[in-house]
């Protein structure tokens, strides 16, 4: 009879450390989803930007952002003091149907403008004995 008690209990005691096992991996889902939604809650997305972070955001300059502004490709919100805000929407609505372009510098002086080994082959020519 004593050993049939002793299995008993070795099976409850299994059981019992199979509910805290799967008691924990629950705890560890609902501790990720609560840091997911502290995540989300602590940190949301404005509903209008100043134009330095929309020229940031569109990859342009803040001229660029008050040509599209005055073009209505942009929306103005309501002004912040006296700092100009623009809408998140209408810049997700631009970039969305404005693919990003490259900008080109241009070359500012003669000598980036010629070839690189340019240089190099003018000093290599043999210097010829004038009369």
């Amino acid at each position: 009879m004593p050993r049939r008690i002793g299995e008993v209990l070795s099976q409850q005691k299994a059981e019992e450390i199979a509910l805290l096992l799967e008691l924990r991996e629950e705890v560890r889902h609902l501790r990720a989803a609560v840091a997911e939604l502290k995540r989300q809650r602590a940190a949301p997305e404005p509903i209008a930007i100043s134009v330095e972070e929309a020229a940031t955001r569109l990859g342009c300059g803040r001229t660029q952002v008050f040509k599209y502004l005055k073009e209505g490709r942009l929306r103005r919100a309501s002004k912040l003091g006296r700092r100009v805000m623009v809408t998140v929407e209408s810049i997700e609505a631009l970039s969305i149907h404005q693919p990003a372009q490259e900008k080109k510098r241009p070359m500012r002086n003669r000598s980036q403008r010629k070839a690189p080994g340019l240089r190099t082959a003018i000093l290599a020519l043999p210097l010829t004995g004038g009369a």
